[in-house]
């Protein structure tokens, strides 16, 4: 098992996703995948709601 688990890592290690002091850090790549992705959706909307009420105001 722990000669797979070296293979894998050794096929991911290109992407910088793995530190062999520390281990496979895929809790925390998921951490700040999932806040990056909250953090697009966020200015999304921020883009969405800017567009749609900019042409509401006829002064």
């Amino acid at each position: 098992m722990a000669r797979e688990l070296v293979r894998l890592c050794d096929g991911v290690e290109r992407f910088g996703l793995v530190d062999y002091d520390y281990g496979v850090w895929e809790e925390r790549i998921m951490a700040v995948l999932t806040e990056c992705v909250e953090l697009y959706g966020m200015t999304e909307e921020d883009t969405t709601g800017a567009a749609s009420g900019s042409g509401s105001h006829q002064g």
